[in-house]
This record gives C-alpha cells, structure tokens and sequence, in this order.
C-alpha cells in the first residue's frame, strides 16, 4: 500500500473519530446551555478544536517527529473532523435567515478571536512546556 493510501485511510479514520467527538460534545453542550437558540456547542469545539491544534502542532514541531500518516490522521482527520467552520457558517446563516443578525454577528466575531487566540495559546504552552 502507498503512502497516499494510507493516509487517506488515516484521515478518514480520524475524520469519524473527530465527527463523532464533535457531535457528542456539541450535543452535550447545547443541552447544558442556558442559551439554547446560540451555536454554544460548534463554538466550543471549534476553541477547542484550535487550542489542540495549537499544542499538537507545537508538540510535533519541538519534540516528536511523527510520520506522514499519523500527522494526518491527527491533524487533518481527527482535528479537521472536529473542528468545522461548515456547522459554523450554516449556523450563522440561519442565525441571520431567522433575522437575529446580532447573534450571527457575536457568533462570527467571537469564533474567529476565541480560535485563532486558542491556536495560538495551544503554540505558547507547548513552546513554554518543551522549553523549559
């Protein structure tokens, strides 16, 4: 079997653990959501989703070096199967079809802030952890 191969399968694989992982833990948030008609639960896993990435990338930059295939089916498949700005984006268009711009603006600002500072703070705790 070929490299591509396996990573395709790596990534599929990943994706269904990543798909399944987000479902349960959005479902699980919306319930204990005080606010029930906010995407709470996307929004969760996507901040999650990104601090991951942030430590994972960091972890396999400064000290594993993992092969082709497990890079993908963690970051592409797993992580990539998790995180998911499409949920994200159908969430703020019908937060806007339903007329409720203020929430589909608040769902947009806050994503993309609450992601990127995740990303970025999953690097800093890994680089700070593999340092010193």
């Amino acid at each position: 079997m070929n490299i591509l191969t396996k990573e395709f399968i790596a990534v599929a694989i990943g994706g269904a653990i990543g798909s399944t992982g987000r479902f349960a833990l959005s479902r699980w948030v919306q319930t204990i959501s005080r606010h029930k008609d906010y995407p709470w639960g996307i929004f969760i896993c996507n901040v999650l989703g990104c601090l991951l990435m942030g430590v994972l990338a960091g972890i396999l930059i400064h000290r594993f070096s993992l092969g082709p295939v497990w890079r993908a089916a963690l970051l592409i498949g797993v992580l990539g199967g998790f995180t998911t700005f499409s949920s994200f984006s159908l969430d703020t268009i019908m937060l806007i079809q339903s007329g409720d711009v203020i929430s589909a603006s608040t769902n947009v600002i806050l994503t993309l802030i609450f992601c990127l500072i995740a990303t970025a703070g999953g690097l800093l705790i890994t680089n700070s952890l593999i340092i010193h």
